[in-house]
């Protein structure tokens, strides 16, 4: 029996090669926003082969990208009679220009082509929800329903998250991975963006 609560137990079930692996693919993959197609499909990929059902939006026509948000849904051997919960993250980045190429050096994983971003907002928390959840079928861990929402455009002014279509979204509680600080923190608010443009 794993006790859930203690979070150094938690800690040792994740498989550092393969969260490295996940990760590592995610951010070769270039995903600036309304550009998000390739990751969607890989995360997608991914919920499938884990057994999730999966429901892919089509809010990317409203603005301008050529994907849409994912929702997936983990509802096997489930805590009964606790509120299910949502995590979130969003899969695109800033524009990219060149390859990436990640590497670990001292300690800290870097983008080797020293020209660009790694552009690991927010794909190091798409890689750790992904490893967590591999973690929870795995060892047949029993967790709330889960509902894992990724959104695309976030950094254009979280339009993925704007236009998600909340009828897939059963919980009324969840967290989104998204910020920094360290691990353990917990923000509850944040600037909004106002986006203006003016001709003078």
């Amino acid at each position: 029996m794993i006790d859930i609560n203690n979070l150094s137990n938690l800690l040792n079930l994740v498989k550092r090669e393969r969260l490295l692996e996940t990760f590592f693919s995610l951010v070769k993959i270039k995903s600036p926003s309304k550009n998000e197609k390739e990751i969607v499909d890989f995360v997608e990929k991914e919920l499938r082969r884990l057994g999730l059902k999966v429901y892919r939006d089509n809010c990317g026509k409203k603005f301008g990208s050529n994907a849409g948000n994912l929702v997936a849904i983990y509802d096997r051997n489930i805590l009964i009679g606790e509120d299910p919960v949502f995590v979130c993250a969003h899969l695109d980045t800033v524009y990219v220009e060149g390859d990436i190429i990640p590497a670990i050096k001292d300690g800290k994983i870097i983008n080797s082509n020293r020209r660009t971003i790694l552009g690991a907002d927010d794909k190091v928390a798409v890689a750790s929800i992904l490893e967590c959840l591999k973690i929870i079928i795995e060892r047949n861990i029993r967790v709330r329903e889960t509902c894992l929402i990724f959104t695309i455009s976030e950094e254009s002014g979280l339009l993925g998250a704007k236009n998600l279509d909340i009828s897939k979204v059963n919980p009324e509680m969840g967290f989104v991975f998204d910020g920094g600080g360290r691990i353990g923190t917990i923000i509850t608010k944040a600037p909004y963006q106002n986006s203006i443009y003016a001709n003078f």
